[in-house]
């Protein structure tokens, strides 16, 4: 008979990973063994190959690393892994007779380990591949007698679990994908839902949105939620933009609304509608850097130098002075960018670089 405590834990590892731990070393009990590992495979022409292994806290860690060398463990051979509809056991006693003095010696191996009597339990996931559970005695101590009982039993339970544990992950890497895309940009973005509770706020986001949250205590963290002045933009499923003037800037907002399905993808809380808001500085963007200018217009550094300082308002002179050169060598740098730029007048060189999404083609992007 299950423990409820094992299914309880082994069910909420999806959300508190720590409790698949938990759960297969109640199950290690229960059972009467030394170890307990579960496994995620991929079925192959010639073996069982393994995506993902988890152990108790006992299993000695060299008996962890084994379990994943599948080219050379004889337990992943497809012969001894038949394709099943329900749970398929493997004991080392019912393994073909040319294989025998395989098993014997990787047992010999585990046994170094402290690792005795062998049962395995299998069985299909459909697409996502195959589940399985081992437990292993320690050497000289026999498993319980219901531990075979207790595997047949419980592998409905770990295939499910398992699928859950996979989307979960699979979700919080797109997640963390989204959230990194979204730091690397310089435009400022952010995620809300329609009571304004911020998801995720990328930096560029997170400096223009000083002033316009308030922070409140979360159920994990404190949350932020923006001010109540904002909340006509999230009342509609149409595009909104606003202007809010946030003490002496002031901040363009433009919030558009998020399909369900997108919101499901990137593990986003999809019980409230949600919006992506697009900030931006009413003021103007600050001048480009000498390192993207230099990506995006192909400049040397110094001309990139010249030309990010004649966006911020020097003059030719003024690079000169700084950068230790002469006027003539610093005019000469300003015609070598005008070329390149194909820019006829200084005026508008400088219009084409402040205008130009440079910002985009920085090493940072």
């Amino acid at each position: 008979m299950l423990c409820s405590n094992v299914l309880g834990d082994l069910y909420g590892a999806s959300m508190d990973r720590p409790r698949l731990a938990t759960a297969l070393d109640r199950l290690r009990t229960q059972t009467g063994a030394r170890s307990v590992t579960i496994h995620w495979f991929n079925r192959t022409p010639d073996r069982l190959r393994h995506r993902w292994l988890a152990t108790c806290s006992a299993t000695p860690a060299p008996a962890g690393e084994l379990s994943l060398l599948d080219d050379v463990n004889p337990r992943t051979i497809v012969a001894v892994n038949p394709v099943h509809d329900g749970v398929y056991m493997l004991e080392d006693d019912n393994c073909p007779d040319a294989l025998q003095g395989q098993f014997h010696q990787w047992q010999a191996r585990l046994r170094e380990q402290g690792l005795g009597q062998f049962l395995g339990a299998r069985i299909a996931m459909g697409a996502l591949g195959e589940a399985g559970l081992a437990v292993h005695a320690g050497v000289g101590t026999p498993l319980a007698a219901h531990c075979r009982q207790a595997l047949i039993d419980l592998m409905p339970h770990v295939r499910e679990a398992l699928r859950l544990l996979i989307e979960t992950d699979r979700r919080a890497n797109e997640n963390a994908m989204l959230r990194q895309v979204m730091d690397r940009m310089q435009f400022a973005l952010a995620i809300c839902d329609d009571a304004g509770r911020v998801q995720i706020a990328n930096p560029a986001a997170q400096g223009l949105l000083e002033g316009l949250v308030v922070r409140v205590p979360g159920m994990a963290d404190t949350e932020w939620r923006l001010i109540e002045g904002l909340r006509p933009l999230l009342l509609s499923g149409s595009p909104r933009a606003m202007r809010w003037r946030n003490g002496d800037c002031e901040v363009l907002l433009h919030a558009v609304a998020l399909p369900r399905f997108a919101l499901e993808r990137y593990a986003i809380a999809a019980e409230r509608p949600a919006f992506a808001l697009a900030l931006a500085d009413a003021g103007g963007p600050p001048p480009p850097a000498p390192a993207d200018l230099r990506a995006f217009f192909a400049l040397t550094p110094s001309e990139a130098d010249l030309l990010a300082r004649l966006c911020g308002g020097d003059d030719v002179a003024t690079f000169a002075q700084a950068r230790g050169v002469s006027i003539h060598t610093a005019r000469t740098q300003l015609k070598q960018v005008m070329a390149k730029t194909r820019a006829s007048r200084q005026a508008d060189l400088i219009r084409l670089a402040l205008a130009s999404p440079s910002h985009l083609f920085g090493r940072s992007n």
